[in-house]
């Protein structure tokens, strides 16, 4: 079983707008469709950071 993952709940939540529902373990954040899923090129990681309101270098929490 793995660790909710509090920051990405939280997060999406406030993104797509639905309730908060406890999303567990990591996370990975692809390009493409769920069809074809595409890495990020670094333009695209760097507007995905800022449309989640994230900082290039944040470090997920310990515990």
């Amino acid at each position: 079983m793995r660790d909710a993952n509090v920051v990405v709940s939280h997060i999406l939540a406030s993104t797509v707008g639905t309730p908060l529902q406890i999303i567990c373990g990591p996370v990975l954040i692809t390009g493409g469709s769920p069809e074809g899923p595409l890495g990020l090129g670094s333009t695209q990681v760097v507007e995905a950071f800022e449309r989640l309101g994230l900082e290039v270098g944040d470090e997920p929490s310990a515990g």
